[in-house]
């Protein structure tokens, strides 16, 4: 009975091996870049696949049919090495009309392919320079095989979709900044200019792009004539300036476009309108916000700057970066004698911690009580310092200073 019930449950287990479906599959091997190495970068590979082909299957010759579009790509050659086309002496290749292509194995005598292997591979060159899809179908295939394993073969509506991707590289940056990080001097118009640099290369593949300028509305200051400098009057156009408010964010979008080769550059600058002289400061930043589609550029940089005003430029600057409901400090930098001054109008001031920009602490004094005290800017550098002052009541105001 024993051996009745294994010959009954072997027999089942063949019989349901031998229906199951075989699925043909068709996959990229290998990516495919564009804005690298053109000539490695380019080239992809190409797979079919079965599932493992054994001596009853009978596999003797086979062909393939791939439809794709030649203007995208070109199938270069047939890779056999470590697939069943290996086993086979007669191979190649035919481009039978723009779009379709064939590819052929087979074996003159009574070596058949078997094992676990990929069918048959390509290799693929993709011929355009922007990043894009490829669609490869397969249109059709025969094979001089076993009726059993044909009958099991499943190989309609397959299809292989190839993304093709940019490469990031050394060169695929696009860089934007301010050249200085503060704004402090104006004319005796109350005029002042910033200026922007640009930093990329022909690597990258730039030909136009917008800049976007975004700072909180300010009374203070007024943003005027934007126009190009240096080498942008030679090296790049502007097509347009568009201003637009979003709540208490203003936004300007600079659209322009390259006209030739820029390196690291300084190439527009905008002319900056003190309406009132008080003491005021506001951030800008500046970012790319879009390049041409068919760019390499993979990195962006943006930057951000100060821009300064005070009552008296003769007079020291002090700066409240932060809102306060209680404003009875004053503080500012006196460059007559190089201190930074703290006055308390009401409640004696118990600690002071002063840190730069990069939010490391540089100084922590204990002030003991005093209303008005005085801290020697002597050893610390010009740029823009925030100091938090504590209170004894257990208040904490926060100040900017900045020592010019």
């Amino acid at each position: 009975m024993l051996l009745i019930w294994l010959l009954l449950s072997g027999g089942s287990q063949m019989l349901k091996a031998q229906n199951e479906t075989i699925e043909l599959v068709m996959k990229q091997n290998r990516d495919a870049w564009v804005c690298g190495d053109e000539d490695r970068d380019k080239k992809f590979i190409i797979s079919l696949s079965m599932g493992e082909v054994k001596g009853v299957d009978s596999l003797y010759a086979m062909q393939v049919w791939l439809r794709y579009n030649p203007e995208k790509v070109m199938f270069v050659n047939l890779l056999d090495k470590n697939t069943l086309a290996e086993f086979f002496e007669i191979k190649g290749i035919n481009v039978l009309d723009s779009g379709l292509f064939t590819a052929y194995a087979m074996t003159m005598g009574m070596n058949q392919a078997t094992g676990n292997k990929p069918l048959i591979a390509f290799e693929v060159r993709y011929l355009k320079d922007c990043p894009d899809s490829v669609h490869i179908n397969l249109d059709d295939i025969e094979f001089d095989i076993s009726k059993s394993f044909w009958n099991r073969l499943n190989y309609k509506d397959k299809n292989l979709i190839v993304n093709i991707k940019t490469k990031e590289t050394e060169n695929s940056f696009v860089a934007v900044s301010f050249l200085n990080d503060t704004l402090k001097e104006f004319d005796e118009d109350s005029l002042g200019f910033i200026t922007i640099g640009l930093n990329t290369n022909n690597m990258a593949r730039v030909d136009s792009l917008d800049f976007e300028i975004k700072y909180k509305s300010n009374d203070n200051f007024e943003l005027t004539d934007i126009g190009l400098f240096d080498a942008g009057l030679t090296k790049m156009s502007v097509d347009s300036i568009i201003r637009t408010e979003d709540g208490d964010t203003n936004r300007i979008t600079i659209k322009s476009r390259l006209l030739s080769e820029i390196g690291n550059e300084n190439v527009m600058k905008i002319k900056c309108k003190q309406v009132k002289k008080e003491d005021d400061t506001v951030r800008l930043d500046i970012k790319v916000s879009r390049i041409n589609d068919c760019s390499c550029a993979t990195s962006f940089k943006g930057d951000r700057m100060y821009v300064l005003s005070q009552k008296d430029t003769t007079k020291p600057i002090v700066i409240d970066d932060f809102e306060n409901e209680n404003n009875d400090i004053d503080s500012y930098y006196d460059f007559s004698v190089g201190d930074f001054v703290l006055k308390s109008k009401r409640e004696t001031m118990k600690e002071v911690i002063l840190f730069d920009m990069m939010g490391r602490m540089v100084e922590k004094i204990d002030i003991r009580g005093n209303s008005d005290y005085r801290i020697s800017g002597q050893g610390y550098a010009e740029g823009i310092y925030i100091m938090i002052i504590k209170l004894h009541n257990g208040q904490e105001i926060n100040k900017v200073l900045i020592k010019n």
